[in-house]
């Protein structure tokens, strides 16, 4: 893959995730998986999510309420990791592109199923969120759409969204080290992204007043529904 066009995609990725919150692996996960293959591609996103949740723990505001999303996250990515080992590339492949389809999909027509009691819900959406992180990098969606559905406002989504995800990518992260994934072909990858991430967070600040990033996000949902339609047909 030209060295260009990964910076590139990367860099509006992140810009994308500085606007949003999320959203950033929702995009480049169905294209790297094609590329450098589905588990690679996974690794790479979640180093590159770890590093940019560094920057936002410096320049924002964070908000680490409702525990039950990281619980449930943490139990999720356990088990999240035990189909990852078991799974094959062609499984994984078509796992990774039929669950960002759904969750595409939820968030383009806005779902909604609003529920009296909480909690369940958000563990639920954390188990969803861990597991999925460690099969596809993905971890944002799934949250989302329960927080929308109970009527948070898109400021404390924002907030909440920036300080989660840098938990459950760190705790991805942390999975895939000790069990010796993150091999020197990867790393050399996410090295030549840094540069690229820091600028999308700072031009993407610039501009996170100035869009309406409702639009912006259902015009990459629409290009990740069609990139995951793509993955799927390589993999069948």
């Amino acid at each position: 893959m030209d060295i260009l066009l990964l910076i590139f995609l990367v860099f509006f990725a992140y810009v994308v995730r500085t606007l949003t919150g999320f959203g950033s692996v929702v995009l480049l996960s169905p294209i790297l998986s094609s590329i450098f293959g589905p588990k690679n591609a996974v690794i790479l996103v979640v180093l590159m999510e770890s590093f940019i949740s560094i920057i936002f723990a410096v320049k924002e505001r964070l908000n680490f309420d409702l525990k039950e999303v990281y619980f449930g996250s943490f139990v999720g990515a356990l088990i999240g990791y035990f189909f990852f080992e078991s799974l094959s590339e062609r499984e994984l492949g078509i796992a990774i592109g039929l669950s960002l389809i759904v969750l595409s999909l939820a968030l383009i027509f806005d779902v909604k199923y609003r529920v009296r009691e909480e909690k369940p819900l958000f563990f639920f959406s954390g188990f969803l969120s861990g597991s999925l992180g460690v099969l596809s990098g993905v971890t944002g969606p799934q949250v989302v759409i329960a927080l929308v559905n109970q009527g948070y406002d898109s400021k404390f989504v924002r907030r909440f969204m920036i300080s989660y995800l840098s938990v459950v990518y760190a705790t991805i992260l942390t999975i895939f080290i000790f069990s010796g994934h993150v091999s020197y072909s990867i790393l050399s990858k996410f090295l030549v992204c840094i540069p690229s991430i820091a600028l999308a967070y700072f031009f993407g600040k610039r501009i996170v007043l100035k869009i309406d990033s409702k639009k912006l996000e259902k015009v990459i949902l629409i290009v990740v529904l069609i990139s995951s339609l793509s993955l799927i047909l390589k993999y069948l």
